[in-house]
């Protein structure tokens, strides 16, 4: 039995002996010296020193940036991001290593780590080897107008019940026809939902892949405390997050990070204290040790960078320019929950002010009539 910090270099000795047999071609020297695209135009970056951005940039070199403030940056971004959503799809701008984009007919690479462990640095460096879109929970929540999250909660209904034991050796009988329509265009996919479902995953794409990100249980537990685990993100949603949710396309969100968050660490995961979530959190590792044979799993810590994944995967290491990307940080994520809160809060209370003025205008009405009506008496 696999327990506490799984020692990731035990399991990497294994794989090294089992490495696939396909591996991409070199790139050309001639591809070599293409090392960036910003905005979909290919940049020359020689010469310049790489400068490391937040989520939607992975690395720029300082020539790009100079010149630009801080505001037009993010307002450019902006954009962009809003750009994505409207047509339905998913952010992907990544340093060409590869120019031609995987295959996505089915999946390369399955992720298996839970939340916080990284899947969100993981996700934009499998962008950049794969040049072709990952699938992750931030797609689910912020792409296709809503309509995944849906059929997620439609799949756990149907073929998923939440389960305590989470230790069932027959898998559940879900339809290809889903894989096939969820991952479609994705080339990879990592954290939730996907993270539930690697069991059934690893059989409908037995070519695929396995890789288990990790951190020490402790930090685990503190950063999911911090974010999505958080006494705020716990409570029954208002009316107000009710509305921004519906405004967002993520109406049935709530519903659908109950579903997942029982089925992965267990159905009353929302009264566990710090010890029985880092106990289910050692638990679910030790269990994706035990299920996925060793020549298909990789144990990998992002702070260990571009090295064992490429080696694991096959690809050749990126260029020295392309740093490995550390995204979504437990204070970027702190941010954007406490935003979203905050704006439930603002709908509440313009609610209640509303309902107010209301309520004064119909006394006032009622009570102008009263008069009227006696004095014409």
């Amino acid at each position: 039995m696999v327990c506490g910090y799984i020692q990731k270099q035990e399991v990497l000795d294994r794989t090294r002996s089992t490495q696939s047999e396909k591996t991409p071609p070199n790139p050309s020297e001639k591809e070599k010296a293409v090392e960036s695209e910003v905005s979909g135009e290919v940049q020359q970056t020689t010469n310049s020193q790489p400068i490391v951005l937040p989520v939607g940039d992975v690395t720029r070199t300082d020539h790009e940036t100079h010149g630009q403030s801080e505001w037009g940056r993010l307002f450019i971004r902006l954009v962009k991001n809003v750009w994505t959503v409207f047509q339905g799809g998913t952010n992907v701008n990544p340093d060409n290593i590869f120019l031609v984009p995987y295959s996505s007919t089915h999946l390369h690479v399955i992720g298996a780590g839970q939340m916080r462990t990284g899947t969100t640095s993981l996700k934009r460096a499998l962008e950049i080897l794969y040049n072709s879109p990952c699938y992750h929970m931030s797609d689910v929540a912020y792409g296709f107008h809503g309509t995944h999250i849906q059929r997620w909660i439609e799949l756990f209904h149907e073929f998923a019940p939440p389960d305590d034991s989470r230790t069932k050796a027959s898998l559940l009988p879900i339809p290809q026809s889903f894989w096939n329509t969820v991952y479609q265009d994705f080339a990879t996919a990592v954290d939730y939902p996907t993270c539930v479902f690697y069991k059934e995953l690893m059989h409908a794409y037995p070519e695929a892949k396995i890789i288990l990100t990790v951190r020490d249980p402790d930090e685990w537990v503190a950063s999911c405390r911090a974010t999505m685990l958080s006494n705020m993100m716990l409570q029954e949603p208002t009316f107000g997050d009710r509305v921004y949710q519906k405004f967002r396309g993520m109406k049935s969100l709530p519903d659908l990070h109950q579903l997942m968050f029982a089925r992965a660490l267990g159905q009353h995961y929302d009264r566990f204290t710090d010890e029985e979530l880092k106990k289910s959190y050692i638990k679910w590792n030790n269990d994706v040790v035990a299920e996925v044979p060793p020549e298909r799993l990789l144990i990998f810590d992002p702070k260990d960078g571009w090295a064992p994944l490429c080696k694991f995967l096959g690809f050749p290491q990126p260029p020295e320019h392309v740093l490995f990307p550390h995204m979504n940080k437990r204070t970027e994520m702190v941010k954007v929950l406490t935003s979203q809160h905050h704006m439930g809060r603002r709908i509440n209370q313009c609610t209640v002010g509303l309902f107010f003025i209301i309520f004064l205008l119909i006394s006032w009405v009622i009570f102008s009539g009263n008069v009227f009506l006696h004095g014409f008496c």
